[in-house]
């Protein structure tokens, strides 16, 4: 998942290209294009606003460029060629990228909704919390990338704060030869503050390495019972259950 440098050049998205992209779908904070017309892209759409509306609702005022452009892709090889002829982005990212000078995110039909949530994020920090520490420019986004909720009508419930499963995969053994002191130094906290709460951390992934291992990508259900019978399902906690 990427967000790109403010301070990296980028090649205007060109308004023939829209040509190319023959499904259009408008919602109140994101201009959907796409090739095909998928049920997969109403759920990411219907998401997407759903989304704004929590972090509003529960975290801090979402304020933004709107709408927001998004360019949904058949599949990854299609995404990452649309990045290499139409940005001249030689390295493609594998999931999505939030594109700053264009306003524009793009990403492909199965990258999943933690993607579009990791990299909408990027802007929104960047633009409403000017005082934010360095750890918080990727650890927010990558707090938010993890998720089971449901839909109560028109309102979304999230449960959030679950590890993703290929970030503990891809730390390996490495994950207790993790720098504590260089993370301190990013947290910007005291040390006797961040021992206690770094031990407790990794003891905790240790213990539940398996059951992260076993968690499904993030999910959002048509009404609350649909989501009770997932989470009991693969035994998933919920808030009340973490507290």
């Amino acid at each position: 998942m990427w967000c790109l440098l403010l301070l990296t050049p980028i090649v205007a998205f060109a308004q023939p290209y829209l040509n190319e992209f023959p499904f259009h779908q408008q919602t109140k904070y994101f201009d959907f294009r796409f090739k095909r017309n998928s049920e997969r892209i109403k759920t990411i759409a219907r998401f997407a606003d759903g989304f704004i509306g929590v972090i509003n609702r529960d975290f801090f005022p979402a304020g933004f460029d709107y709408p927001v452009r998004v360019l949904v892709l058949e599949d990854r090889a299609s995404f990452q060629n649309c990045l290499r002829q139409q940005f001249s982005i030689a390295n493609p990212p594998n999931f999505g990228i939030f594109l700053y000078q264009s306003n524009l995110f793009a990403t492909y039909e199965d990258s999943g909704l933690g993607t579009f949530a990791h990299e909408i994020m990027h802007p929104l920090v960047e633009r409403n919390l000017k005082d934010r520490p360095v750890w918080a420019i990727e650890g927010i986004p990558t707090f938010f990338e993890k998720f089971y909720g449901y839909w109560e009508d028109d309102r979304l419930t999230v449960n959030w704060g679950y590890q993703n499963p290929w970030r503990i995969e891809m730390l390996g053994t490495n994950l207790v030869q993790l720098d504590l002191k260089g993370i301190i130094a990013a947290m910007e906290m005291p040390a006797d503050k961040i021992v206690p709460l770094w031990k407790a951390y990794l003891n905790d992934i240790a213990a539940n390495r398996n059951e992260i291992m076993r968690l499904p990508p993030s999910a959002i259900f048509q009404d609350k019972e649909v989501f009770q019978r997932f989470v009991t399902q693969y035994r998933i906690p919920t808030v009340k259950q973490r507290l």
